[in-house]
Parts: C-alpha cells; structure tokens; sequence
C-alpha cells in the first residue's frame, strides 16, 4: 500500500503544488476526484468543537484549528490521495 502511495504522489504531487490558488482544479489524472479545495478543509475545520477529548490518534481539534494553512494543505493533499486510492480500488 505505501508503494502505491508514493507511486500515486510522484503523479500527482508535482501537478498538486504547481497550482497557484490550491484549489486542486487537476488534469484527467484525477478526473474521478470529487472537487476538494483548501476552503474547503479550512470551512470544515473552523467548525470542529474545542475542548474535546482527542481520538485514538491523539489528535484533538485545538491540534487541526491551530495547525494553520500549512496542516489545511497539508491534509487537502492527503484527501486527495486517499480518494484516489479508493477509486483505483474500484
């Protein structure tokens, strides 16, 4: 599974960070992709409740909400990695 990680994002990663507004807007590589933008993680992290306690990975929401615009990228590329996988699969 790793080795397909890294094979899927050496396809799409250098195609991934070359886009100016991050919206994700990419070529037919990823046409099965639904649409997942920055705002979009961003508008869904603002809304996670604080002062919860954190999931089996000890990850809590003060982690996401103050991780910045680095962590939002950062997870938008990983949502569509791991979209893409799924629709590989099928």
């Amino acid at each position: 599974m790793h080795k397909k990680s890294t094979e899927l994002w050496a396809t799409i990663g250098p195609q991934v960070v070359r886009e100016q507004d991050l919206n994700l807007n990419l070529n037919s590589n990823l046409a099965a992709v639904p649409h997942v933008t920055v705002e979009d993680v961003r508008k869904n992290t603002s809304s996670l409740k604080l002062n919860k306690s954190p999931g089996h990975d000890g990850v809590t929401a003060e982690h996401i909400l103050y991780g910045g615009h680095h962590l939002q990228v950062h997870l938008t590329l990983r949502t569509v990695v791991l979209q893409q996988q799924c629709n590989s699969a099928t």
